[in-house]
């Protein structure tokens, strides 16, 4: 009930800014010469329907900026040299399957509206150009900005069309500050920080280079195990606050998982999940999974399975199990282990292997798949 308050909250507050903005926009655009309705009452059905419109055209406005924002990237990385991997607005993705043919699947990620992941041309990471990949959504932010002024102030659309080239030019301008600025959101570094960063280090450069050849290679079907191991090395004197050395450290415990050294996994995302490292809540909770499984497939301590597996876990990982076979192999460690269902733990994994092909990622469900199967294996109660 209290989320249904804040987003009807959040809507009505998002009109009445909307509202606000629409006038300014319009005297920007046509320089305040349309006196219609001045100084006269709204009729409350007229008001509505500025109301709903207006909320519409916002919708509609965020949708196409946030497709034209990861279309920005994708052109900077081709003019850069990068390949085209996937390219995703919510959780409708275009992607390529293991023969490079284009196909839909279905992937999301908290937190984030779209995605385009490129594969960056060969040679070492930190002499490959990054600005135009980065930089890309932003300037096709404001190139939507500077075209939609001109169309408007070239044509006489209609109130619906006026309403829409208005949250256009604001939505366009608040995506590009909000990607531009170099700020940390929920603790993620956006565009303009990223660029920030990897201008000033070549070994940053090098971390994000080898995060992107990853996910290239899961895009492909390749596990980690058949990755170079260069990709994934052990992050030493990590910092908790950068979160590329976060996502390196991530792969790397993924390729424990993936040679089956569970022990040494555990003890990895217990040092990254200790009370000294703030992490960011989506990471604790990606964590937090990876931690349940491992525990699980272990040591198996009860104190340690009731404080990871809480409500905000378990709805997190039901809710990403969706999209990802990472998150079915926990659930299928729950199953399993804790709740002692063996037939709907072999259930999950038959589901998990008939779909491999389907997932965004054929490689990562590859790797949750070896982890069903060896836990199976090595599993006694």
């Amino acid at each position: 009930m209290k989320k249904f308050l804040r987003i009807v909250i959040s809507l009505i507050a998002g009109a009445v800014v909307g509202l606000g903005l629409a006038h300014v926009g319009i005297w920007l655009v046509d320089g305040g010469g349309n006196e219609s309705g001045s100084g006269g009452d709204i009729d409350a059905k007229v008001f509505a329907m500025i109301v709903v419109t207006m909320l519409v055209c916002t919708a509609l406005a965020y949708v196409v900026n946030t497709a034209l924002h990861e279309a920005g990237h994708l052109v900077g990385g081709l003019l850069s040299g990068y390949r085209f991997l996937s390219y995703r607005v919510f959780s409708l993705t275009l992607t390529r399957d293991e023969g490079g043919r284009l196909c839909f699947r279905r992937y999301s990620l908290a937190g984030t509206a779209g995605q385009c992941l490129m594969l960056p041309p060969e040679g070492d990471g930190a002499s490959l150009p990054f600005v135009c990949y980065h930089a890309g959504g932003v300037v096709m932010n404001l190139v939507v900005v500077v075209v939609s002024v001109v169309v408007l102030r070239l044509t006489h659309p209609g109130f619906f069309w006026l309403s829409l080239g208005l949250m256009m030019i604001f939505v366009g301008l608040f995506m590009a500050l909000l990607n531009g600025l170099p700020l940390k959101i929920s603790g993620f570094p956006n565009d303009g920080r990223n660029l920030l960063d990897l201008s000033r280090s070549p070994e940053m450069r090098r971390n994000v280079v080898n995060q992107m050849r990853v996910v290239g290679a899961f895009s492909q079907g390749r596990r980690l195990v058949e990755m170079p191991r260069e990709w994934l090395q052990r992050v030493d004197d990590l910092d908790s606050k950068n979160m590329h050395q976060l996502a390196s450290q991530i792969s790397y415990i993924g390729l424990l998982e993936d040679e089956g050294r569970y022990d040494y996994a555990r003890l990895e995302a217990e040092a990254l999940m200790g009370d000294d490292c703030r992490l960011p809540q989506l990471i604790r909770m990606e964590l937090g999974g990876e931690q349940l499984f491992l525990e699980l497939a272990t040591l198996r301590r009860a104190e340690v399975v009731d404080r990871l597996w809480e409500t905000t876990l378990q709805k997190y990982v039901r809710r990403s199990s969706r999209f990802s076979a990472g998150k079915q192999a926990v659930l299928f460690a729950v199953d399993l282990v804790l709740n002692g269902d063996r037939e709907g733990a072999l259930d999950r994994l038959q589901t998990v292997r008939q779909h491999l092909d389907s997932y965004a990622f054929p490689g990562e469900a590859r790797v949750a798949v070896t982890m069903m199967e060896n836990l199976l294996k090595n599993y006694t109660t």
